[in-house]
C-alpha cells in the first residue's frame, strides 16, 4: 500500500504540474492533497520498520516529529475538502465573478496558510499532549487512546468542516437541478458565447462532481476507522483485532482513491497522463540513440563519437533542404 500510495500521488503531482490545462485555482487544492496523502504513504514506509525491529526503530524525537506530521496532514487533508467545496460552491452560484475571486494566486496563498495553521493546532501535541509515547511500539498511532484528544479531533476538527462541506454540496446539487430544470422547459438553444458559456457551465458541474467524489471518499472510507477506535477505547462492544486493522486499511487507501477518481472522471487528467508517458517513452528511446547501437556505428564512418553523429545530422539535413528546394522545380517541369 506505501508503495502504491506514494506512485499515485507522484504521478497526480508530476501530471498537474506538466499540463497546462489543469493550472486552475481547483489544481492547486488537488496539489495540496496530492502532498497529505503522499506523506500518508511515507509514513507507512516508515512503520514496516516497526515490524521487523519489534519496535520503533528511529527513536524519541524521530516518533514526535513522525506521529505530529501525520496529524498535520490528516487535518490538511480535511481543510483542503472543505475548501475545494467552498470553490465549486463560487464557481456554481456565481459563475460571472468567479474568475476575478478564485485566482490561481489566491488558491495557493490559501494553501499555504492552510499547511501553517494546521501545523500550529498541533504544536501542542507535538509536546506530548494527549500522547502516550512509547517507542516500544508503533509510536505514532498512539494518539488514539486519549479521549480528550480524540474529542478535540472530532468535534472542533472534524465536524465543523463535515458540515460546511455537506452545506456547500447541497447547495451546488439543488443549483445545479434548477438550473437543469429550467434548460428543459425552456428548450433554449446556445449559439456563438451562449454554447462556450454553456461549455464552461458543463465544465464546472464535472468538477463539482469530482469535488463531491473526493469528499464522499474521504469521509466513507476514515469512519469505520474512527467509530471503531473510540468503540474500543470506551469498551462499548468487542471488536475483533482483524476487523480494526480492516478499517484502518480502509482509511489509509483513501490516499490513492483520489488518483483513480481522476483517471476516470477527468479527460484533461487522463490526457496529461498519456502526455507524460509519451514523454517518459520517447526520453528513453532517445537516450538509446543517443548511447549509440552497433548497427548505427556500422553505419557511419566507423567513428562512434559525438562529433561523427552531429556531422552526419548536419548532412541529412542538408539533403532534406535539397529535396524541398528541387520539389517544386519537378512538379513544374510535369
Amino acid at each position: 500500500m506505501a508503495i502504491v500510495i506514494i506512485a499515485c500521488n507522484l504521478t497526480v503531482l508530476l501530471v498537474h504540474h506538466l499540463t497546462p490545462a489543469l493550472h486552475v485555482p481547483i489544481s492547486v487544492f488537488i496539489k495540496s492533497l496530492a502532498y497529505a496523502d503522499l506523506w500518508v504513504g511515507v509514513n507507512c514506509a516508515l512503520n514496516i520498520g516497526v515490524t521487523f525491529a519489534r519496535g520503533w526503530p528511529y527513536g524519541l524525537w524521530t516518533c514526535k516529529l513522525i506521529g505530529y506530521l501525520l496529524l498535520v496532514v490528516v487535518l490538511v487533508s480535511i481543510t483542503t475538502l472543505t475548501c475545494i467545496g467552498i470553490e465549486r460552491y463560487t464557481a456554481i452560484q456565481n459563475p460571472i465573478n468567479y474568475r476575478s475571486v478564485v485566482t490561481y494566486k489566491r488558491a495557493r496563498i490559501c494553501v499555504i496558510l492552510i499547511w501553517v495553521l494546521c501545523g500550529l493546532v498541533f504544536l501542542p501535541a507535538f509536546f506530548n499532549w494527549g500522547m502516550d509515547v512509547d517507542i516500544h511500539g508503533s509510536c505514532p498511532l498512539f494518539w488514539r487512546y486519549n479521549i480528550s484528544f480524540g474529542f478535540f479531533l472530532i468535534s472542533i476538527l472534524i465536524i465543523p468542516n463535515l458540515l460546511i462541506s455537506i452545506i456547500c454540496y447541497i447547495r451546488i446539487i439543488h443549483t445545479l437541478v434548477a438550473r437543469q430544470r429550467w434548460l428543459q422547459t425552456t428548450g433554449s438553444t446556445f449559439n456563438g458565447p451562449q454554447q462556450q458559456n454553456a461549455c464552461q457551465k458543463q465544465h464546472e458541474k464535472l468538477m463539482a462532481k469530482i469535488g463531491l467524489a473526493i469528499m464522499s471518499a474521504f469521509y466513507i472510507t476514515w469512519l469505520p476507522y474512527v467509530a471503531s477506535s473510540f468503540i474500543r477505547y470506551l469498551d462499548l462492544a468487542n471488536i475483533p483485532q482483524d476487523l480494526y486493522n480492516g478499517t484502518l486499511y480502509l482509511g489509509i487507501s483513501n490516499s490513492f482513491l483520489n488518483c483513480v477518481i481522476y483517471s476516470i472522471s477527468h479527460q484533461a487528467f487522463r490526457d496529461g497522463f498519456k502526455n507524460l508517458v509519451k514523454r517518459c517513452c520517447c526520453s528513453k528511446q532517445t537516450k538509446s540513440y543517443e548511447s549509440g547501437s552497433p548497427g548505427w556505428s556500422r553505419r557511419t564512418t566507423g567513428s562512434n563519437s559525438p562529433s561523427t553523429i552531429h556531422d552526419t545530422s548536419i548532412r541529412i539535413q542538408k539533403l532534406d533542404k535539397n529535396q524541398i528546394k528541387s520539389q517544386p522545380l519537378k512538379m513544374t517541369n510535369n
